[in-house]
């Protein structure tokens, strides 16, 4: 994660930055649950 040095007028509010997280862990948890059936299938074969 970058933290950017900006004006404070233009400081991401508490809600922006949970927003962010959350949007970072929902991507997370979608890459990591695409991948783990596929480790699942290639491994039982």
């Amino acid at each position: 994660m970058q933290i950017a040095v900006i004006n404070e007028n233009q400081a991401p509010t508490h809600i922006e930055l949970l927003v962010d997280l959350l949007t970072e862990a929902v991507t997370t948890g979608a890459l990591v649950g695409h991948v783990h059936p596929l480790n699942r299938e290639r491994s039982a074969a």
